[in-house]
């Protein structure tokens, strides 16, 4: 949407990562950003990215590459460029993994870390 093409052109990038696959193939990048308008918010900013369907995929933001002391972001909906909100309970500066993560059973499907 041109508000996330704003945001994105706008904002403060603090760590980025790409994808690698897990049980799936999944590729693209994936970059926190700060929000210089509502400097309270944080987004993940995905680009390029695409993974195979699933039932029930989850977007995690985790201390490890399987979901470990993780803050659920959302559920994965997308693919190819877009922007997920960092919910208040998500720890950026400890959890340094992004997981798209089948929630129902329980599988990996990509991860990126954040640098």
């Amino acid at each position: 949407t041109e508000k996330e093409i704003e945001i994105v052109k706008e904002a403060e990038k603090i760590s980025s990562g790409t994808f690698m696959n897990g049980v799936h193939p999944t590729s693209g990048k994936v970059e926190i950003v700060l929000d210089k308008i509502d400097t309270k918010k944080k987004y993940l900013s995905f680009t390029g990215f695409k993974t195979d369907a699933g039932p029930d995929l989850r977007i995690y933001l985790s201390e490890e590459v399987k979901p470990t002391n993780y803050s659920e972001v959302s559920k994965l909906t997308k693919s190819g460029d877009f922007l997920v909100e960092l919910p208040s309970s998500a720890s950026p500066d400890k959890q340094k993994y992004v997981l798209i993560y089948c929630q129902k059973y329980s599988v990996l499907f990509g991860s990126a870390k954040l640098e």
